[in-house]
């Protein structure tokens, strides 16, 4: 593995350790939604029946995928690949 990618998963591994550390009080000031992706999010609250919970852990993931492409603001697009990952945990806990 060269230099480069060791530093890439580094960062990585840091902005990660971070999203996750994130309070709910702090999830606001860190992972700011444009309008469209918080009508994305609500959207899935409902028709999915999420929690509180949920909400705040698919902002962080959010958050997560659009620190990766660089974006400092989320979109729809990060937080819909978010409830994808999130629809996916849930149907791998049922079976």
């Amino acid at each position: 593995m060269s230099g480069l990618q060791t530093s890439f998963l580094t960062i990585v591994a840091l902005l990660c350790q971070f999203t996750v550390t994130l309070l709910s009080r702090d999830i606001r000031r860190f992972c700011q939604v444009e309008d469209r992706a918080f009508d994305l999010l609500r959207q899935a609250i409902v028709k999915l029946g999420l929690s509180a919970r949920a909400y705040d852990r698919i902002l962080k993931v959010s958050r997560t995928i659009a620190d990766l492409a660089g974006e400092e603001g989320i979109s729809a697009e990060h937080v819909g690949e978010a409830i994808q990952y999130r629809a996916l945990d849930r149907v791998g806990r049922a079976g």
